[in-house]
């Protein structure tokens, strides 16, 4: 009878010591998160990954590298918001929120955030040129040009851009 809960006890910290070795690796939360300054504008590069446009609308995946001359993990929190622009700099359409993260996640150089948005185009709504989007995360903003314009619904009363949800290494 001891030696079987000497093996559930043994068996359980083990899953607590796994746990915390491996939380760190995939940037899931954790109490310590909160020491870890939050991501600035100079820490992150944007960069626009691929964008596919099909009748009616255009999807953006884009992505915040960690690249900062801090060199220093740094952390994400709360929900990321896109606004596309201009070629003027002048907002396009709505801003656009994604779903908050489930806590902090933390970003260390090199790594990168990564998230599209999809903007219907001409689909019962008036349609304006963007060329590029405004990335609002936390303690962040930055801007990203697209390398192309693309159509934005102006008005309409349907949501007609969202942000998908964001993935990390």
């Amino acid at each position: 009878m001891r030696s079987v809960r000497l093996e559930k006890m043994l068996t359980g910290s083990a899953f607590v010591i796994a746990v915390g070795l491996i939380a760190p690796l995939i940037g899931a939360a954790s109490p310590a998160h909160a020491a870890v300054a939050p991501c600035t504008s100079a820490d992150l590069t944007g960069s626009v990954i691929k964008m596919n446009t099909l009748p009616g609308g255009t999807t953006v995946t884009f992505a915040l590298k960690n690249t900062g001359p801090r060199r220093v993990t740094c952390r994400l929190s709360g929900p990321l918001s896109v606004q596309f622009l201009s070629s003027s700099g002048a907002a396009v359409g709505r801003v656009a929120t994604s779903p908050s993260l489930p806590g902090d996640r933390l970003l260390r150089p090199s790594f990168q955030a990564r998230a599209s948005v999809s903007t219907m185009e001409g689909v019962l709504c008036t349609s304006r040129l963007a060329s590029a989007m405004r990335i609002s995360w936390s303690h962040l903003a930055k801007v990203i040009h697209l390398g192309r314009s693309i159509g934005v619904c102006v008005n309409g009363t349907t949501r007609w851009t969202t942000v998908s949800s964001i993935s990390f290494p």
